[in-house]
């Protein structure tokens, strides 16, 4: 349900916990175990948690709906994938859900990953990103198997699959200073319909909401403003698709009017302080003189 939860921000651009969407992306999850009926239930849950139909952008491949595909770890299966990618793409991102099904050998082995690595490669190459499910073993600290699977990839992260659970990137080739706060370890969890942040086995927390009663002014006439005058902006990859949005200085003008505080100086200094505090955790989007509500 997470897998899906991400593949369904990527096509909507519409960002998930507290990592934000750049653009969006056509995606195909192929999964090797889940039954169809089961896989369609999930796609309508996670739709409706975002508001939306199941978009068009994400495609579904199961064994159900192809169960002679040979193993992706062959040639013949990697040319039947070729061809199905022909068929119905182009794809900007592919799920392999999980590599015990979809592959074929001893996966202690590494002669089963070697023989799927170079696909790999060139799928990367092809500008298609790439994220494989796998399980743990006996050993639940680490993923079955051959480590040689993970010397290629640019992120490893691993979970602990509970009611809620962590996410530890335990590989971040790719982490800069101004994104090492998308590599954080965090807790997440799915409760009463809603994605949370910040959960762990010992503690379910839910998302914060802004502090102070400022912060909460300053937030519900963003709302109320959004609710009278938002429009949708032209597209863009820096906006979510379908959100509206109204402009910073008609936000500004409606926190300042809204602020009960009597000083000009005052109330200014509270504007700056609670839009920057909003847009700075994830509560307000902000973009070229616009902002917007971030779902969550």
């Amino acid at each position: 349900m997470f897998v899906i939860a991400v593949c369904m921000a990527i096509v909507c651009n519409s960002g998930f916990l507290h990592w934000v969407a750049r653009r969006s992306g056509r995606v195909l999850l192929i999964d090797g175990e889940m039954p169809r009926e089961e896989m369609k239930r999930r796609l309508i849950e996670a739709a409706g948690r975002l508001g939306c139909s199941i978009p068009a952008g994400l495609s579904i491949l199961s064994r159900e709906d192809a169960e002679n595909m040979p193993p992706l770890n062959t040639k013949p299966g990697q040319k039947w994938l070729d061809a199905f990618i022909a068929a119905k793409g182009p794809f900007d991102f592919i799920v392999f859900d999980n590599l015990q099904a979809l592959l074929v050998g001893e996966l202690k082995e590494e002669q089963a990953w070697a023989d799927v690595q170079s696909y790999v490669l060139d799928l990367t190459k092809r500008h298609i990103g790439q994220l494989g499910l796998h399980h743990t073993g006996i050993d639940e600290s680490r993923g079955y198997g051959s480590k040689m699977k993970k010397w290629q990839l640019d992120l490893v992260a691993e979970g602990d699959e509970d009611l809620a659970f962590s996410l530890k990137f335990t590989k971040a080739r790719l982490r800069t200073p101004e994104t090492r706060a998308d590599f954080e370890s965090v807790g997440i969890a799915l409760r009463d319909g809603e994605w949370l942040l910040g959960a762990t086995k010992q503690k379910l927390k839910k998302k914060e909401q802004p502090n102070g009663n400022n912060d909460r002014i300053t937030f519900e006439a963003l709302i109320k403003a959004l609710l009278k005058d938002g429009k949708l902006p032209p597209v863009c990859n820096d906006i979510p698709d379908n959100t509206p949005c109204v402009s910073f200085e008609l936000w500004r003008a409606c926190i300042f009017n809204a602020l009960p505080l009597d000083e000009v100086k005052r109330k200014n200094e509270t504007v700056k302080r609670c839009s920057e505090y909003l847009i700075g955790n994830g509560f307000v989007g902000h973009w070229n003189g616009l902002v917007w509500k971030i779902k969550g």
